[in-house]
């Protein structure tokens, strides 16, 4: 009798325990979702949704793009999307053509700048022109691994159209984030305001954030956590590595959505 009644007042205090972390957990969702709004857009077929900070005049408002890596989706890049809007910037994420919920196919070589490299530099082009339709037109880009790229490739497009159209502050991005990048096409002077985070397992990752920077601070070697440059003139760079994470664990490190607000901040 006693130990039937035991049992039972343990199943008791374990449903109980349940039902406490079940609640925990919705208010933990709950307050991460708190201080913006979500809502999907399609942007000429390519699935995308659309983060607004709550109290933020869009006229003072500054939009940052972001693109997820290859295998991808834009579901994974959310704790950057959620991190900004809810300190004052619209983001947007979306879906390349052969990911996530992109019904496009994603054609061509990815090791080819010819091939699908160009689909995707496009596919970007076309979330950037409606991003400017949205804020205070001050526009940065933020990408992962295989998008660092891509980004890279666009903010350098929209500084060249810049220059030859003397439009600068509407063509040109504003910062470029790249997270666990590698892109031979970053020069000493492209793209402006450049940020590179790498996670402290990505070796070889670690020394090419390094290297793009040292571009720019030649013959000097580059070192981690250091900003050279002047962000004000666009000429800011800067390399980070956040500890004890690997290639996707990067994009849930607190230390590294800091570093990237800070950057845009």
């Amino acid at each position: 009798m006693h130990a039937s009644l035991s049992r039972h007042a343990t199943q008791i205090a374990l449903a109980l325990v349940a039902c406490l972390a079940i609640v925990c957990a919705l208010w933990a969702l709950n307050a991460a979702d708190s201080g913006h709004t979500r809502d999907a857009v399609n942007i000429e077929g390519t699935p995308a949704t659309l983060y607004r900070p709550l109290s933020a005049a869009r006229s003072q408002t500054p939009v940052v793009v972001i693109a997820h890596g290859f295998a991808g989706s834009q579901r994974l890049m959310q704790a950057f999307a959620v991190t900004l809007a809810r300190n004052g910037y619209i983001a947007i994420t979306f879906d390349f053509p052969g990911h996530g919920r992109n019904p496009a196919p994603l054609t061509g070589s990815i090791t080819e700048i010819s091939g699908a490299t160009q689909r995707l530099v496009a596919s970007t082009e076309r979330i950037v022109a409606f991003a400017k339709s949205l804020g205070d037109g001050r526009i940065a880009l933020l990408g992962h691994s295989m998008a660092s790229d891509i980004i890279v490739r666009v903010a350098q497009a929209h500084a060249q159209t810049g220059a030859q159209t003397g439009a600068q502050s509407d063509a040109q991005i504003a910062a470029t984030i790249a997270v666990s990048m590698f892109s031979p096409a970053v020069t000493a002077a492209t793209p402006q305001n450049l940020l590179v985070l790498v996670g402290d397992w990505e070796g070889a990752l670690k020394q090419e954030a390094l290297r793009v920077v040292s571009l720019a601070t030649a013959p000097a070697q580059a070192e981690p956590g250091v900003t050279y440059g002047d962000p004000a003139t666009g000429t800011g760079r800067r390399a980070a590595f956040s500890r004890s994470v690997e290639h996707v664990g990067v994009l849930y490190s607190q230390d590294r959505l800091r570093e990237a607000l800070a950057w845009l901040d």
